[in-house]
């Protein structure tokens, strides 16, 4: 038996219970591309001739772009913030259990949205008062207390935001996304067998 994987960019999403996590995949196609490009060094096709599963935080795409040479065009934090408004605007949110995909542009059109309603409200990480160069342990401990506050607040901006074009009628997995095309499908048994190597490396 093969599985099929995704032929063009896509978020890849697992959810339970109000939590998520998000990656972002590559496909090989466009992975070749940014090779013959020179945008991108050659070993990633030996790495990751599947494609690739990037985690969607600053420290992945930071690593990816020491090991390669380049990162996806995108603020990772800001793909998460996007997701989540979009997510807690689905029915269910907080007891859905499930993973999927979303094509990269139904995912990527919200975040302007997104970002302005956080700046609007000043909720920024550069909003918050600069730190003094030697801060003591009083002041460190207020600015960790301000910046967890602040991640409350943009918690709560993104939840009661209504995401034009999320139906709050349907869970996250009955949204009409745009159909993502597929390419060839590999082996069950090579992908196992990959992820054994990469969890044993």
């Amino acid at each position: 038996m093969d599985i099929k994987t995704p032929g063009e960019t896509v978020y890849y999403y697992e959810c339970a219970h109000g939590s998520f996590r998000l990656l972002y995949f590559i496909p090989p196609a466009s992975l070749e591309g940014l090779v013959n490009d020179d945008l991108i060094r050659p070993l990633v096709l030996e790495d990751y001739p599947d494609g690739v599963d990037l985690g969607c935080t600053l420290a992945d795409f930071d690593e990816f772009h020491e090991l390669y040479g380049d990162q996806p065009d995108i603020d990772p934090d800001e793909m998460q913030r996007t997701f989540f408004a979009m997510f807690s605007s689905t029915k269910g949110w907080e007891t859905f259990r499930g993973s999927g995909f979303i094509k990269s542009g139904d995912l990527e059109r919200y975040a302007p949205v997104v970002e302005e309603s956080i700046e609007r409200r000043k909720l920024r990480p550069e909003d918050l008062p600069k730190p003094p160069a030697e801060p003591s342990p009083l002041e460190q401990r207020s600015l960790v207390n301000e910046r967890a506050m602040q991640q409350v607040q943009i918690r709560e901006v993104l939840q009661d935001l209504d995401v034009e074009g999320i139906d709050p009628d349907e869970t996250l997995r009955g949204q009409r996304f745009s159909r993502i095309s597929l390419q060839q499908g590999i082996q069950v048994e090579k992908v196992f067998e990959r992820l054994h190597k990469k969890q044993r490396g």
